[in-house]
């Protein structure tokens, strides 16, 4: 799996395939800045809290197949409840020489 930055770069997820497990990965720089509109959905235009809550609702959407305006009207950007139960997500940051870190997620379906 892939996610790439604004300026080209990709970030790259290996992991192992599974039957039946769909897998996911979004990444920001860090350190970017939040746009207005972002960070009213966000309620705050802080990167270090907006980064990870857009990477983890990106990823979810992905692993979820939902579209972009059903999670954008998320409170907080935050994943409700009933959906994160169907999911694991990992959220970390990496340093970047370029943008200084990024922010990635990376999340897989949960079986049933």
């Amino acid at each position: 799996m892939r996610s790439y930055l604004p300026d080209g770069r990709g970030v790259v997820w290996v992991a192992p395939e599974m039957p039946g497990i769909a897998r996911a990965i979004d990444a920001e720089p860090a350190a970017a800045e939040v746009s207005r509109r972002l960070a009213r959905r966000a309620g705050t235009e802080d990167p270090t809290v907006v980064w990870p809550l857009w990477t983890r609702a990106e990823t979810v959407a992905k692993l979820l197949d939902l579209p972009v305006l059903s999670w954008l009207a998320w409170p907080g950007l935050e994943v409700p409840a009933d959906l994160a139960c169907r999911v694991a997500l990992c959220t970390v940051l990496l340093p970047d020489d370029v943008t200084g870190d990024v922010t990635v997620s990376c999340g897989a379906t949960v079986a049933t």
